[in-house]
């Protein structure tokens, strides 16, 4: 579990302890994350590393864009590029993430249906496939 959070500052060691025990994992965590943040903003030395971790979605074609504010869902169908935008200032941060998540599913979904349906016409359409059922 998390017992707390150690983390250098102006090349200095900065240590705070968040109880589990007392807080709970979750809250612990977040408390800890928050108490970082606040120390390195307060330093003048959060770094580009540790705020880009929030803005990874773990997913293949879901990023975030830093200049619209918004999660995209990028995917190719059919050979062009197929893309949609979910905005943090309309949907919410973590709300946008997960619509974009969807979306990317749902692209890969019926990138596999329309796979499955194109090998089955090719099969029911070769001559190899129509005297073998004939037989």
């Amino acid at each position: 579990g998390v017992k707390g959070v150690e983390c250098c500052i102006d090349g200095r060691r900065a240590m705070k302890n968040f109880s589990v025990s007392k807080w709970g994992f979750e809250t612990a965590r977040q408390r800890a994350i928050s108490w970082r943040i606040e120390k390195a903003r307060s330093k003048g030395t959060l770094r580009q590393s540790f705020a880009k971790a929030e803005h990874q979605s773990g997913v293949k074609g879901v990023n975030w864009c830093t200049f619209r504010k918004a999660w995209v869902a990028v995917a190719r169908r059919g050979g062009k590029r197929t893309q949609k935008y979910f905005f943090a200032a309309t949907h919410g941060f973590h709300e946008a993430l997960e619509l974009a998540k969807q979306f990317r599913q749902e692209i890969d979904y019926s990138k596999l249906v329309e796979s499955s349906a194109a090998h089955a016409q090719a099969e029911s359409a070769s001559p190899s496939s129509a005297s073998s059922s004939s037989s």
